[in-house]
């Protein structure tokens, strides 16, 4: 095999691995006045933060579902979790006096109880910066690892992102016994 041939091989085998031709992690903007992250890439999952038109995130992974639910996309984007969200960690596991994980690894979750999405994790002697508490789970500022995902319908990602800043409003209609979401798109009028 040529040298040049090779090259060529080594380079589209790893664009193929890579997420973004490439590049580990990518900025995107959101593209709408308003947008939820959640715990799961889903429109029925919790809702873990909101964000705004122009706000800057960073992508870690492009999710596709094969068959998505009836009004949900089919692409969502896995987020570093914003800055100043807060998640919630079992109290069982935190020194109270000191405010560090007890346990080897400790989920961090989208709200107070085991049901809820694991949106991070953290390590031993970590320290946590409690916010609040609600029965025995701790609310605290989101560990750097966190994540969230949001509907690849409301980013704009790459050097498109830089350029572009659309002013839309997206609204959807609920379903019945749902409250309207704001996750999908409606047409320009």
């Amino acid at each position: 095999m040529s040298g040049n041939l090779r090259c060529f091989l080594s380079v589209f085998v790893i664009g193929l691995c890579a997420p973004w031709g490439g590049q580990a992690e990518i900025a995107a903007v959101v593209n709408t006045d308003r947008a939820n992250a959640r715990g799961r890439a889903s429109i029925f999952s919790e809702v873990v933060a909101q964000l705004r038109q122009g706000e800057r995130v960073e992508v870690l992974e492009v999710i596709k579902h094969k068959n998505p639910r009836p009004g949900e996309t089919a692409e969502w984007i896995k987020i570093r979790m914003p800055p100043n969200t807060l998640v919630w960690v079992n109290a069982d596991f935190i020194d109270a006096a000191a405010k560090v994980v007890t346990a080897s690894r400790l989920n961090a979750r989208a709200g107070p109880g085991l049901n809820f999405s694991v949106v991070g994790s953290l390590a031993r002697n970590e320290r946590v910066k409690q916010v609040r508490r609600m029965e025995n789970w701790l609310e605290i500022e989101a560990p750097s690892n966190s994540w969230a995902y949001i509907s690849g319908l409301f980013l704009t990602r790459g050097s498109a992102a830089e350029k572009e800043r659309p002013q839309s409003t997206h609204a959807v209609e609920a379903m019945p016994g749902q409250v309207a979401e704001r996750d999908q798109p409606q047409p320009a009028p």
